[in-house]
């Protein structure tokens, strides 16, 4: 028996202001142009706010990787 066990996505992320780059997780990015109040899927590309954690503030940055942990059990 095969089993997949997905953990959390992860994104990474960089800075507009100073073009830092960041890799953070799914509680750590939110939409910035939302359409509606349903929460739209994260893309590469998007840009989004995301905390810094330094100083725990949000600003803008783009996506460029997104990706998952997983584990294959057999």
């Amino acid at each position: 028996m095969f089993s997949f066990d997905f953990t959390e996505i992860w994104y990474l992320v960089m800075y507009e202001d100073d073009h830092n780059m960041r890799v953070l997780g799914e509680e750590e990015i939110r939409h910035i142009f939302a359409e509606d109040e349903a929460e739209e899927e994260v893309q590469v590309g998007d840009i989004v706010s995301a905390i810094w954690l330094p100083n725990g503030q949000w600003y803008d940055a783009k996506v460029l990787q997104k990706g998952s942990e997983f584990l294959f059990l057999l």
